[in-house]
């Protein structure tokens, strides 16, 4: 999991061939914030379920690998204290992974 890539919706693409394997990225802005999950490719994975946040701060998926479904959250918080951003994500996290 990276942050601050500083990706754009051009380069995803690009970067994800690059890569050579499966990557999910979310875009805030070119100039910043950005944030990815890379995954390795020596074991075979099946993304189930994403969810991405719409205000870009958090991507949610679902994984099943080995048998096992594995749940993986990144997320790019706001860089004041903001109590809220967090609540909000602790009370969607939940419903989402009740889907």
């Amino acid at each position: 999991m990276l942050q601050e890539v500083h990706c754009s919706f051009k380069t995803v693409d690009i970067w994800t061939c690059e890569w050579r394997y499966k990557a999910l990225f979310s875009c805030c802005a070119g100039n910043k914030a950005g944030f990815s999950i890379l995954f390795n490719n020596n074991f075979n994975l099946n993304i189930c379920k994403i969810f991405q946040d719409p205000d870009d701060r958090f991507i949610i998926c679902d994984i099943e690998a080995d048998g096992k479904m594995l749940t993986l959250a990144n997320i790019y918080a706001p860089n004041d204290d903001d109590p809220d951003f967090f609540h909000s994500f602790l009370i969607i996290f939940p419903i989402l992974n009740a889907r």
